[in-house]
This record gives C-alpha cells, sequence and structure tokens, in this order.
C-alpha cells in the first residue's frame, strides 16, 4: 500500500535481490486472502481521503465548468484625453480626443471558489489569473463518461454471436427448419 509495486513491496518485507522479489511479489498477488486485504486496505484509504471515483470526476466537471468572470471583475469607460497641464488634447478639428478605458480587477477571496484556481501571479503586465484548463478537463471527462467504443463493438459482437445461437436453437426446436424462425434485432442505443 506505500509502493503500490508489488516488487518493491516484497523486496522491502523480506530483504530478497529484485528478480526474486518480481516473481515472488507477483505470486502473492494471487493469494485471495492478500487481494482481499489488499482491497480492504484501498477502501480504508479511500474513505479516510474521502475520495471517490464520482468526487474526482464531480472536481473535473468544476474545472470543465469554470468560468473567469467568476474571478474578476470588468468594467469600461470613455475619458478625455488631458495634457501634462490637465488641459484637454484636441484633434485637428478642434474636438476633444476621448480614450476608451478598460479596467478588469479581482474578486474578494471570500467570494470566489479558490480551488479552481491553478496560478496567481503578478507580472509586469499586473495580476495575471490562470484557472485550470478547461478543455483538457472537458476531453477527460468525455473519456470517462462516454462509452467505451472498443467495449461497445465487443457488446456487438456477443449479442450477434448470441443472436446466431439463438437462431440454431430456435431450428432445432422447429424440427432442422429455419421457416417459423423470425428474429427483430434492435441496435444498442436505439438509433444507431
Amino acid at each position: 500500500m506505500k509502493s503500490y509495486n508489488a516488487t518493491q513491496a516484497y523486496m522491502n518485507a523480506y530483504d530478497v535481490t529484485y528478480d526474486s522479489a518480481r516473481v515472488l511479489g507477483s505470486k502473492m498477488l494471487t493469494n485471495i486472502n492478500i487481494r482481499a486485504e489488499i482491497e480492504r486496505l484501498k477502501k480504508e484509504k479511500t474513505r479516510k481521503l474521502d475520495l471517490s471515483y464520482e468526487s474526482l470526476l464531480l472536481d473535473l466537471a468544476r474545472e470543465a465548468n469554470a468560468d473567469i468572470g467568476e474571478y474578476v471583475n470588468f468594467a469600461s469607460h470613455d475619458e478625455t484625453v488631458v495634457d501634462g497641464k490637465g488641459k484637454p488634447v484636441l484633434d485637428v478639428n478642434g474636438a476633444e480626443i476621448i480614450a476608451h478605458k478598460s479596467q478588469v480587477w479581482l474578486k474578494d477571496k471570500a467570494d470566489v471558489d479558490t480551488s479552481l484556481i491553478k496560478k496567481v501571479s503578478v507580472g509586469k503586465d499586473g495580476v495575471q489569473l490562470e484557472l485550470h484548463d478547461r478543455s483538457k478537463a472537458r476531453d477527460e471527462l468525455l473519456k470517462r463518461l462516454a462509452p467505451d467504443e472498443k467495449l461497445k463493438a465487443l457488446q456487438i459482437e456477443r449479442a450477434k454471436t448470441e443472436l446466431e445461437l439463438a437462431k440454431k436453437k430456435l431450428e432445432l426446436l422447429n424440427g432442422g427448419t429455419e421457416d417459423n424462425v423470425t428474429i427483430n434485432i434492435q441496435p444498442f442505443g436505439g438509433d444507431e
């Protein structure tokens, strides 16, 4: 449970060579009592850490849906450009030059979920706030939540094999002919 490696665990427990530990550590994992104890310890550790597959998926979902707008305020306004003496600067037609100014500032720490922030730093351009990569989190969620195409293909092949077997059984029950055998095939998911 410390190294998550049977070879290393065996070497630590019995002070043997790597080659011996590789063979004997692997062999120990075939013992049902040892496997059961490892699973019990894993569950206990998970319970103590308050981690579950669902809680990790929830964290990924929160990262995938994080919005920078929840962390910063935006504002803009127009203002007259002034010279060093505070007098308005005029264009060639004598009209005041108006500049569009934008502001961005961080919301108060008490008002945001800081667990979704990857990095905050102050650089030459001011404060920089970086959230975890939404695209990466979304891709990971899709991998975890979308049906596994290989598994789906195997399920389809298995269903086809079972269908052929059922046809043969019905054929035998009907005296060796397929005359009375009708089987309606419905694809998985309903719309494939």
